[in-house]
């Protein structure tokens, strides 16, 4: 017997259709056998296309979550000297037209630059960080800072730059 509404193959002793639901014409209505093959065709197709499209979706995950997101994870960054707020809250708070970009140098270590403005000190700057992959962890460290056409890399321009990103 076959589901009037999705064309289905049930049991003759069905009163419910198991795959679509819908109550099931006793067997002296049977219905007619070319609208059951269309039906049952389109559903096949729409099935189809709907395990095509997880499958996708499925395998477009895997391979995002395989891969490194070092933007994203300096983002969640907390550099202890400046409180318990990760580096993507206390850019978000204190950095406007802010850009984040990333440049893989191998494997394991990475560049990324956070270009913006700092309406605190009204300064355009550049900072550079080195993000490196150890196993299961991140590291970040602070390597230069860009801002006045000036590249510097001492450790007291770079603390005073992360100190006015972090000053809320």
């Amino acid at each position: 017997m076959f589901c009037r509404n999705c064309g289905a193959e049930i049991p003759d002793q069905a009163s419910f259709c198991t795959f679509c639901g819908q109550p099931v014409a006793p067997l002296a209505d049977k219905p007619d056998e070319s609208k059951l093959t269309t039906a049952k065709k389109w559903y096949r197709r729409i099935r189809s296309v709907v395990y095509g499209i997880l499958g996708i979706v499925f395998v477009v995950f895997l391979v995002w979550s395989f891969q490194r997101h070092p933007v994203q994870d300096l983002k969640g960054i907390v550099f202890d000297n400046y409180g318990s707020e990760t580096l993507g809250d206390a850019v978000d708070s204190t950095v406007r037209n802010q850009h984040w970009n990333a440049e893989k140098i191998d494997d394991t270590h990475y560049l990324v630059t956070l270009s913006g403005f700092m309406p605190k000190l009204y300064l355009n700057f550049e900072f550079s960080f080195d993000v490196n992959y150890s196993e299961d962890r991140v590291y970040a460290s602070a390597s230069s800072v860009e801002y006045d056409g000036e590249t510097y890399s001492d450790i007291l321009t770079i603390g005073f730059i992360l100190g006015a990103i972090y000053s809320n």
